[in-house]
């Protein structure tokens, strides 16, 4: 896991971010430096310098990112133009295999982020689902393999 302005830098310039690491209802922890990156830190640079997000896809293997509050890390990548977000709603598993089918759905058989969802909903009831995760935007992304 990077710090807070490596993790900034890739939430606003890399096409597709994948966040495994910590996190709490509003905030992604960071290894590295003493400073966590939360929201207000991702709208700031949309609202200070106009910065959007050129991120098609942003998947949160962290606790608590994706919860629907307007202090959320979700809530913030919506706002700052992230296509589609996937993320958890509350604390999750520390072995997640969803995490590797969604990845393998969508980077090697070209599942859009939707249907990769929905199959590792299916495949993985107990951990999966609208009731622990959460799903947010374009969720039609791709469709072919990468």
């Amino acid at each position: 896991r990077p710090d807070r302005d490596q993790t900034l830098e890739a939430l606003f310039s890399d096409r597709v971010v994948v966040f495994d690491g910590h996190g709490a209802k509003a905030v992604i922890g960071n290894q590295m430096g003493d400073e966590a990156t939360m929201p207000a830190s991702i709208g700031a640079l949309h609202d200070q310098y106009g910065f959007t997000s050129a991120a098609k896809f942003v998947l949160l293997e962290c606790c608590l990112s994706a919860l629907n509050t307007p202090a959320s890390v979700a809530n913030a990548l919506e706002y700052v133009g992230v296509d589609c977000i996937i993320g958890w709603t509350i604390n999750c598993p520390g072995s997640d295999p969803g995490y590797f089918e969604l990845l393998d759905l969508m980077c090697n058989q070209g599942k859009s982020a939707y249907r990769a969802y929905l199959q590792v909903c299916m495949d993985h009831l107990d951990t999966w689902g609208p009731e622990n995760t959460r799903i947010i935007g374009n969720a039609e992304l791709w469709g072919e393999p990468l």
